[in-house]
C-alpha cells in the first residue's frame, strides 16, 4: 500500500535497516526486515550483501500440522 505499490518490499526493508542501524543505533542484519516485508516463510542468500536473492517458499503449515509459536 506504501507509495502506492510502487516500491518494493525488500527495498523498503532496507530502510527499515537504515534506520535501525542510523537513527536508533542498533546494529541489525536485514533477516527481520525481509521476512516482514516481503511476508510469509522466506529463503534469503546473502552471498552479495548489497543485492540479497529473495525467495518466498510455499510452506503450508496446517497441512503438516505445524504451528508457528512466537516466545517472548
Amino acid at each position: 500500500m506504501y507509495n502506492d505499490g510502487r516500491v518494493y518490499s525488500e527495498e523498503i526493508a532496507k530502510i527499515g535497516q537504515f534506520a535501525e542501524n542510523v537513527y536508533f543505533g542498533k546494529p541489525c542484519g536485514l533477516m527481520d526486515q525481509m521476512a516482514c516485508g516481503v511476508g510469509g516463510l522466506i529463503y534469503i542468500d546473502f552471498k552479495e550483501r548489497a543485492n540479497p536473492v529473495i525467495e518466498q517458499t510455499a510452506c503450508d503449515f496446517e497441512e503438516h500440522a505445524y504451528s508457528l509459536v512466537l516466545w517472548r
